[in-house]
């Protein structure tokens, strides 16, 4: 429990930086493939600009603690 909710929120806010709704975690039970579609959703690259997830964490529209 202690390293799975860490792992599993990372992943969640991943697939969220991807525009993806945390329900796509799902997809990893499907044997074999499901894993590897899982895996490629996670290295994709984030969407520019805000998504329905909320603003871009990298781009210009993000506000840092120190802004």
């Amino acid at each position: 429990v202690a390293i799975f909710l860490p792992m599993l929120s990372a992943a969640i806010r991943r697939l969220h930086d991807t525009d993806r709704s945390g329900w796509w975690y799902l997809i990893g039970l499907v044997p074999i493939v499901g894993g590897i579609v899982l895996l490629i959703f996670l290295i994709l690259k984030g969407t520019e600009g805000a998504n329905r997830f909320g603003p871009d964490q990298l781009g210009s529209d993000a506000h840092g603690i120190f802004d």
